[in-house]
């Protein structure tokens, strides 16, 4: 506790100018090769070489802080609430993916009732105040409880994509035969 009250409190907060200056130099491969090359520089100066990220080479260096710089949406303490949003809007799938989350499952014995969720949760998702719930830890992006439903709707999404498939090559291999109709001469000029 105290080595994190050191940590938290030994240093000043970070100034806008200077997280600009930092994200900015992290914004894309060239500008992170540069920052880099200069965090080096200072670290053969310092002799400080604990960090587990000094034991990457560099082309795995180089990357992590190219991936630091495609998050600062969301990781940059100064950024605006819009631009949180449209980020996670955007990302949040892929960065939910696989992470067990707290789910509220239907269940008939379960502890916690509609009434306890809330006026507003219960009018946008159409619960009455006696239903009956239970929390359950479920991965994000996972099929819906394991119910029948999802697993049949899981079956026809992978029949849909294998019939998708098998038209598309069956289209390529008629237009390798010349079968569609579809030509490269060049037209006539007028």
């Amino acid at each position: 506790m105290d080595a994190t009250r050191v940590a938290l409190l030994s240093s000043p907060p970070q100034t806008k100018d200077d997280s600009d200056r930092f994200w900015d130099s992290i914004k894309d491969e060239t500008a992170a090769e540069i920052f880099l090359q200069k965090l080096l520089s200072a670290k053969n100066v310092d002799g400080v070489e604990s960090h587990p990220f000094w034991q990457l080479d560099y082309s795995k260096q180089l990357e992590r802080l190219v991936a630091l710089g495609s998050i600062r949406e969301i990781a940059d303490e100064y950024g605006s609430e819009s631009d949180r949003s449209r980020f996670l809007a955007r990302y949040g799938d892929y960065l939910l993916e696989g992470l067990e989350l707290d789910h509220l499952v239907p269940d008939p014995q379960g502890p916690i009732r509609g009434l306890d969720i809330g006026g507003r949760l219960r009018d946008h998702y159409g619960i009455a105040a006696t239903d009956r719930f239970r929390l359950e830890k479920l991965a994000y992006g996972s099929d819906a409880f394991g119910t029948e439903a999802a697993q049949r709707a899981r079956v026809l999404y992978k029949a849909w994509n294998t019939f998708k498939t098998g038209r598309a090559h069956y289209e390529e291999k008629l237009f390798q035969r010349g079968l569609l109709g579809l030509t490269y001469e060049p037209r006539e000029k007028k």
